[in-house]
C-alpha cells in the first residue's frame, strides 16, 4: 500500500529536518569551521606556504575536509529551505 503525506505532513517533517539539521549545525560548529576554513585559506596565499610541503599537505587536507562538512550542511540547509517554499506552490 502506498501512502501519501499531507502538505501539513511535508511542512512539518521539513520544519523538524530543518530543527535537526539547525541543532547539528551547533554541533558541529559551523562558525567555527567556517572561520578556521578562511584562516587556512589565507595561509595558502602566503608566498612561503609551499616551503614546507609537509605542513602544505595537511593544511590542504584539512581545507578538503571543512570545505565537505560545510558544503553539505549549508546545501541540505538551502534544499530544505528551498522545499518549504515551494510546497505551498502545490496546491
Amino acid at each position: 500500500e502506498v501512502y501519501f503525506m499531507t502538505q501539513n505532513e511535508l511542512i512539518n517533517l521539513l520544519k523538524d529536518f530543518e530543527t535537526r539539521l539547525t541543532d547539528l549545525g551547533g554541533h558541529f560548529d559551523l562558525d567555527t569551521k567556517e572561520k578556521r576554513f578562511e584562516e587556512l585559506e589565507k595561509e595558502t596565499r602566503k608566498d612561503n606556504f609551499w616551503e614546507n610541503i609537509e605542513h602544505a599537505n595537511e593544511v590542504n587536507k584539512e581545507l578538503s575536509t571543512l570545505k565537505k562538512i560545510i558544503t553539505n550542511i549549508t546545501d541540505l540547509d538551502r534544499e530544505i529551505k528551498d522545499n518549504l517554499e515551494l510546497i505551498p506552490l502545490l496546491e
